[in-house]
């Protein structure tokens, strides 16, 4: 099954100033680790041990760069300032504000939050523009944690993400969970499946970039309408949805968005077996064209006050019900 999988992408040629609807946002619906004396994978490691969490830049928070010997983040449990050790610790982007944060060299990391109601902005992760960067998933099946900010804000990750190089002691990929407000700009390279956890909202691309990722998506289980996971898609250009959905409760939705400016010219042609998942798909400014089985409901939704509208569909595939207007 893994090696059919393909990634979800788009092909950029075209903006728009609109973004998510508000209403799927809000999610209307539609009918430690203990410390270790060292550090892993390779990242800086000193006498200190290595914590469960450090904060980036202390209270302050704000840009810089995150390197493997940089001294930017401090442990509030020895007060102490230092470089970042890797995994176990848990990174914690806080502070009195935002930033832009450059990722230099390869850093190894499992677990992030940005999850504070503190700052001002959002957080923005990408490659350091001199020296190149990315970010690289600890592996040995464990499941690592990514913690967005609160929405409607969504921390922006625009760096790469992989997985660590194989170690001695496993080969194993590592599963990443995602937890409320995140946006990927860019194709990351990791290979393990993603979850979106209840109230969890992971965005693909958007007017300005793409975004996509290889392996499944799993939907948490949630019964409440205010914490249901949703996955927006943005689009610009004909392309295929062949991504696998699993888990996906009937209050769970996914988002296609094209933003192509020639409106409903693009066709997103629909070819994944998703029969099994029952939450809504949502189509906004896209022609539809359904080769495959979608499980849940399917609306045309208008992108900028989340009312249904009319949509082009067409193919040989089914839904449980499609609703244009």
């Amino acid at each position: 099954m893994r090696a059919e999988m393909q990634p979800i992408r788009y092909i950029k040629r075209g903006t728009i100033a609109l973004m998510v609807p508000l209403a799927f946002l809000a999610g209307v619906q539609l009918t430690p680790a203990k410390a270790t004396e060292s550090a892993t994978e390779g990242n800086g490691s000193d006498s200190f041990g290595v914590p469960a969490e450090l904060n980036w830049n202390g209270d302050a928070g704000g840009p810089g760069t995150w390197s493997t010997t940089a001294v930017n983040w401090f442990d509030p449990e020895s007060d102490i300032t230092r470089s970042w050790p890797g995994p176990p610790t848990q990174a914690v982007f806080a502070g009195q504000q935002a930033g832009t944060v450059s990722v230099r060299s390869a850093i190894t990391v499992l677990d992030m939050s940005f999850d504070d109601p503190v700052h001002s902005g959002y957080y923005t992760l990408q490659a350091d523009p001199e020296y190149g960067g990315y970010l690289q998933i600890a592996r040995g099946g464990q499941t690592a944690s990514i913690v967005g900010e609160n929405l409607p804000k969504l921390a922006e990750l625009k760096v790469d993400i992989v997985d660590a190089p194989a170690a001695l002691s496993s080969n194993v990929v590592s599963n990443i969970e995602i937890s409320k407000g995140i946006k990927y700009i860019g194709e990351k390279q990791y290979f393990g499946n993603t979850t979106i956890l209840a109230g969890g909202f992971l965005q693909l691309g958007d007017e300005n970039g793409i975004g996509g990722f290889s392996g499944n998506v799993d939907f948490a289980t949630t019964t409440s309408i205010y914490d249901a996971p949703r996955l927006s898609i943005f689009y610009d250009g004909n392309t295929q949805f062949n991504t696998r959905l699993s888990g996906q409760p009937t209050n769970s939705a996914v988002g296609l968005t094209c933003t192509d400016q020639d409106a409903d010219s693009t066709i997103v042609n629909y070819t994944s077996d998703n029969s099994t998942a029952n939450g809504s798909t949502l189509v906004s400014n896209c022609n539809l064209e359904v080769d495959g089985k979608i499980g849940g409901n399917v609306y045309g939704m208008d992108i900028m006050t989340g009312n249904l509208r009319p949509f082009s569909l067409s193919g040989e595939g089914s839904s449980a019900s499609f609703k244009t207007a």
